[in-house]
């Protein structure tokens, strides 16, 4: 139960933060950035796995769910950005099936 819920307060917390990153860095960097933050998590999930360390595991959780809601929030945004204001909604339907 605690892994849900550190999870997901990363997920909660992450994209209220994620808004300065991309008005000051921009969706592109941003995209990048996150895709950074997620492949970091995955290499402390299994250094903290090896370890045995739950609050090391606990604390990757948090930085992966962190790095998705980074990369969905930049990720939609640019998106609907990329052309169209009329077929924005199709193109986020494709981007979230592919």
């Amino acid at each position: 139960m605690l892994i849900q819920l550190v999870f997901f307060s990363g997920y909660f917390i992450a994209p209220l933060i994620s808004v300065y990153f991309i008005d000051r860095f921009g969706y592109k960097k941003t995209i990048m950035g996150s895709m950074l933050i997620c492949a970091l998590a995955c290499l402390a999930l299994l250094t903290a796995a090896s370890y045995f360390s739950y609050s090391g595991i606990l604390a990757a959780f948090y930085l992966l769910g962190s790095g998705i809601a980074f990369l969905q929030v930049a990720g939609n945004a640019y998106a609907v950005i990329l052309g169209k204001s009329q077929t924005s909604s199709s193109r986020l339907t494709f981007a979230h099936l592919s």
